[in-house]
């Protein structure tokens, strides 16, 4: 019998393209994790969320623009 991994999809959020880089990296030899994009702003994380399925998002607090924090709260819910 095959064995079935679920992945789960993650976007990865930082204004840092070396710590985006890094975490991307270290995401990848995690066997059922996908890494299904990357923003470097609050308002790429929601253009993101709205077109692609997410389970989850890593996100720095502190951004240009709108911040983790904002970002996450200006969702209210919309996300499941």
């Amino acid at each position: 019998m095959g064995c079935f991994v679920a992945l789960i999809r993650v976007l990865v959020a930082d204004d840092h393209e070396l710590v985006r880089c890094g975490l991307v990296r270290m995401l990848a030899d995690i066997q059922g994790v996908d890494v299904v994009g990357e923003a470097c702003s609050g308002e790429d994380v929601q253009a993101f969320c709205r077109t692609t399925p997410v389970d989850i998002v890593l996100m720095d607090i502190r951004m240009p623009g709108m911040g983790g924090v904002r970002s996450h709260s200006s969702f209210g819910g919309q996300l499941s």
